[in-house]
């Protein structure tokens, strides 16, 4: 959670020496709390205080990136949740849903408009970010996988399945184009994890 000014005043050295840029150590703590500036611009604070604040004020959710080239897309590393307290540093996400169990006309048609949907709003260009493949069961995750690849080269993945097999063989058919791997639950969290750290590959809950 993030600390008030008044909190990160009480770790100060208090000197109000000015060194910093900012007259008085309460105007410093003050904007360090709204993210104006950095910790490490007092000269004098304590490497303790520096661990304490900076853990603070960590996004609660790091930054993960989900594929690479024109089909990445970034999501975390979110400090604030309403865009009126600070701004939002990453783009919202706009996905579509396919399954293994449609058919291909379904699929081709939702790939055309996953590529073609784009749209202004308040001077910023939203468009079709991801594809999310569902695993609907015995279906081949890994063929559709190099299909929307193929069909649409600028879409970040989520593969969603609660098979470990499906999930793996689906992020070797992705590649370097890193999927995101969602399905995990609490029995199957440890295999989730272990294919992460294989792959490279982030992972949903």
């Amino acid at each position: 959670m993030a600390l008030t000014g008044i909190q990160i005043l009480k770790m100060l050295p208090k000197k109000n020496c000015g060194e910093c840029g900012i007259p008085t150590c309460l105007a410093f703590a003050m904007k360090v709390a709204a993210g104006q500036t950095e910790i490490e611009e007092c000269p004098y604070v304590s490497d303790e205080a520096k661990a304490t604040i900076g853990e603070a004020s960590a996004p609660p959710i790091r930054t993960i990136k989900i594929g690479t080239g024109d089909a990445e897309f970034t999501a975390g590393g979110e400090t604030c949740l309403f865009r009126h307290e600070k701004r939002f540093e990453n783009q919202t996400g706009i996905a579509v849903l396919i399954s293994t169990d449609e058919d291909a006309a379904a699929i081709d048609g939702k790939l055309k408009r996953a590529n073609d949907f784009e749209y202004e709003r308040v001077g910023v260009m939203m468009r079709n970010n991801l594809v999310a493949i569902k695993d609907a069961g015995g279906g081949d995750l890994a063929g559709l996988a190099k299909k929307v690849m193929e069909a649409a080269p600028k879409q970040a993945i989520i593969l969603m399945s609660e098979s470990v097999d499906a999930l793996k063989a689906g992020a070797e058919a992705c590649g370097a184009n890193k999927p995101l791997l969602f399905g995990a639950n609490a029995e199957n969290v440890d295999a989730f994890a272990a294919l992460a750290k294989d792959t490279g590959c982030v992972i949903g809950v």
